[in-house]
């Protein structure tokens, strides 16, 4: 990154994180989507399964089992991103923690093939770029990506028995 862009640093976003702060963050996720999707208090069992479906996609179940904890409560996951020398957020074209196929890595590599307009694709190749230059930066430093969210790294040289085994947030 210091050679493509060397004003750009990166910013944590989040790292360690308790059982408890994880349960609170799914529980709240959960009811943050069910009122974006417009959803009802009382959902459906079929409703309910589909939505914490969405939800377990980009969250780790919250486990007090020391055998099965969410990377994030194990110290070697972390969540971060690029911000420029003035600390702005370079755009990733997501913001981190969205649930949405926009929160794939490689969305906006299949994107600038289908977009539509010029612009579209200029931003579409952009976007991809600045989650290339951060997931080649984290690689080198020893982390591995999470092949569902751009701005998750967990760091694998210690861990990477867990992170084949089960890649959550």
């Amino acid at each position: 990154m210091q050679r493509s862009q060397p004003d750009w640093r990166i910013q944590i976003f989040d790292a360690y994180r308790p059982v408890a702060v994880q349960r609170y963050m799914v529980n709240y996720t959960f009811e943050q989507e069910r009122l974006a999707q417009g959803l009802g208090a009382k959902l459906t069992p079929e409703s309910e399964t589909e939505l914490w479906t969405q939800v377990h996609t980009f969250w780790a179940i919250p486990s007090d089992d020391p055998a099965t904890p969410p990377p994030h409560s194990t110290g070697a996951a972390v969540d971060v991103t690029l911000i420029n020398q003035l600390g702005q957020v370079i755009d990733m074209g997501s913001p981190i923690d969205a649930i949405s196929e926009r929160s794939y890595p490689n969305y906006f590599a299949s994107q600038a093939s289908v977009s539509r307009t010029a612009e579209q694709v200029l931003e579409a190749q952009r976007f991809h770029q600045h989650r290339e230059i951060l997931r080649l930066t984290m690689e080198s430093a020893g982390f591995l990506r999470h092949p569902r969210e751009w701005w998750h790294f967990l760091l694998w040289r210690s861990s990477l028995g867990l992170a084949r085994a089960r890649w959550c947030a």
